[in-house]
């Protein structure tokens, strides 16, 4: 049975990721505020207490290149939105009397393309809000730099670390249900278009 559920939410994320994505966030959100508000229950930095200055600062550098890469696939996705306007131009051929006007064929190719359009559009939306509402970074600040003891400087690394990954955490989410909706675009992209090639074969039979 447990495989069959994992199964079953595999497939609920892939068809409605937007909703995974914002019970993930909740999820990040509440530890990020418990964070700010001074309890440390680290996951990340978890034993950071046992490492030296220089070896907290490889792992609040991680988090930072970390960042980089997630922002550096969003890029490539907002990137590929040219390509996908190209592929939007093409549906629009869909309805060029490929079908009768009142038959059930038509009115379920302009809900599907309505669909992969509004795909395209929200992913883009969220690689420019990886990009945009994201755009947060944590770091030692002069005050953290002149911190008199050791520990307090270990705890300042440890606490911006930890929030950085938080946050990366939230920008892979974001990035991973883009790829899932541009997913769902080129799949009902490549249906309609086959749809087009079989309604033009109809209608050569017919003549």
């Amino acid at each position: 049975m447990s495989k069959i559920r994992e199964l079953l939410a595999e497939i609920f994320i892939l068809l409605f990721p937007l909703i995974e994505l914002r019970k993930a966030n909740k999820l990040v959100e509440v530890k990020i505020e418990k964070l700010k508000k001074g309890e440390k229950n680290f996951s990340y930095m978890a034993g950071y207490e046992s490492l030296a200055i220089s070896e907290a600062e490889v792992f609040l550098t991680k988090t930072f290149e970390a960042r980089k890469t997630l922002e550096d696939k969003a890029k490539t996705n907002i990137l590929g939105v040219t390509i996908s306007v190209s592929l939007i131009i093409g549906l629009s051929q869909v309805f060029h009397n490929n079908f009768p006007s009142n038959s059930l064929l038509r009115y379920v190719t302009v809900l599907l393309a309505f669909y992969s359009v509004t795909s395209i559009i929200l992913s883009t939306i969220l690689s420019l809000k990886i990009l945009g509402k994201f755009n947060i970074v944590y770091d030692l600040s002069p005050t953290d730099k002149s911190l008199a003891s050791d520990s307090e400087k270990l705890d300042a690394i440890a606490v911006n670390a930890e929030l950085n990954m938080y946050y990366n955490l939230k920008r892979n989410s974001y990035l991973y249900s883009s790829y899932i909706l541009i997913i769902h675009f080129l799949i009902i992209l490549s249906i309609l278009r086959r749809d087009r090639l079989f309604a033009e074969l109809s209608i050569l039979r017919s003549d």
